[in-house]
């Protein structure tokens, strides 16, 4: 940095102007001499820094050296002793086994006496036992005779039940008042009494034959029945006679398919259902009631060809809730909902239903 005044030095050399004045180049050399100094005095650091760290060095690999022949002094002295302490345990094992030696031999001697004492008693127990096992012998054959007795009683019994059920069988499928379905209960009761007889020589087969065949004959052309709740007030049957409409004083119409006991649908109004018609394709069915209402309804409801859970499945991914255990409408989370999507019975449903769709 330049003085701010150029002439300041002239009054110390006595210069006829700053530029002749020898004062900055004085400067410049006591710097360069302070920089040479600096540079030596960092290199003299480096040097005794260096040397700090090999006398370390040396210092810590004469330790480790030390510490090295005190490990292997140890582990000579632990070798030394486990040596002396084996060849000491040695010497009591002997000892211990010279003793063991004597106790067997007492041990056998007293043994010996034992089993000729115990050969006494058990030759006495061997008598005992046969004597004994004659007794259960004929306890046991007692025991069978009185089993055989009560299972003769009991088949005996079991032909009793039969022949009264044969005899209110023939009752109710011959009186004026005729009752086929009473009549095939009857019979097959008398069959399964006589199955509960044990099969053996006290079977009666043919009787179960014979029972089991009346009861054949008095249903034999019943093929399947539905049940309403109220008294059913009217019945039809679709064209290809695989489904069957009804409907009753239970307030409902009901579908059917002549293979199941369970109904296809279940049509409900508020008051008795007066009739019941199917549309010209039987896609959908036409009810009136006494409640002042005519109602269209859809026959073919993809959803009958699911299983209870199934639906319940279906309706929850459908309208994205779900109930709780105080039957509470709940709404299900996001990823709740998109868990069921995702889910095996979820596709199953999917493919059930894609027919109709």
């Amino acid at each position: 940095m330049e003085h701010p005044n150029p002439h300041w030095a002239m009054r110390y050399d006595h210069a006829e102007s700053a530029e002749k004045s020898l004062l900055p180049r004085c400067e410049e050399l006591i710097a360069r001499s302070h920089a040479k100094r600096e540079q030596q005095l960092q290199a003299e650091r480096e040097a005794v820094e260096r040397e700090q760290a090999r006398v370390r060095r040396e210092a810590e690999e004469e330790a480790r050296r030390a510490r090295e022949a005190e490990a292997a002094a140890v582990r000579e002295q632990k070798l030394q002793q486990d040596k002396a302490e084996g060849g000491a345990q040695r010497a009591r094992d002997a000892e211990a086994a010279t003793r063991r030696v004597r106790r067997l031999l007492w041990t056998a001697g007293a043994a010996c006496l034992v089993a000729v004492i115990f050969l006494v008693f058990a030759l006495k127990n061997l008598q005992d036992a046969k004597t004994a096992e004659k007794k259960a012998k004929t306890a046991e054959t007692e025991a069978i005779s009185s089993q055989k007795a009560a299972e003769t009683q009991q088949a005996e019994a079991n032909r009793q039940n039969e022949k009264h059920y044969w005899q209110f069988a023939i009752l109710a499928r011959d009186s004026k008042e005729s009752n086929p379905i009473k009549a095939s209960h009857l019979f097959l009761r008398g069959a399964d009494a006589l199955s509960r007889i044990r099969r053996g020589e006290t079977a009666d087969v043919q009787g179960m034959t014979r029972d089991g065949t009346a009861a054949s004959a008095v249903d034999h052309s019943l093929v399947r029945s539905w049940i309403h709740d109220g008294a059913i007030l009217g019945a039809q049957f679709s064209r290809d006679e695989a489904r069957v409409l009804t409907w009753s004083r239970d307030k409902t119409a009901r579908l059917w398919e002549v293979s199941k006991a369970e109904p296809l649908q279940t049509f409900k109004h508020d008051n008795y259902v007066t009739g019941a018609q199917f549309s010209r394709d039987e896609t959908r069915v036409l009810t009136w009631s006494g409640d002042k209402t005519a109602r269209l309804w859809d026959s073919t409801d993809p959803l009958a060809a699911l299983t209870p859970a199934e639906r319940i499945l279906e309706l929850e991914v459908r309208s994205g809730a779900t109930l709780n255990e105080q039957l509470n409408l709940r709404t299900l989370k996001f990823d709740e909902w998109q868990t069921k999507v995702k889910s095996t019975a979820y596709r199953t449903i999917q493919e059930k239903l894609a027919p109709a769709r």
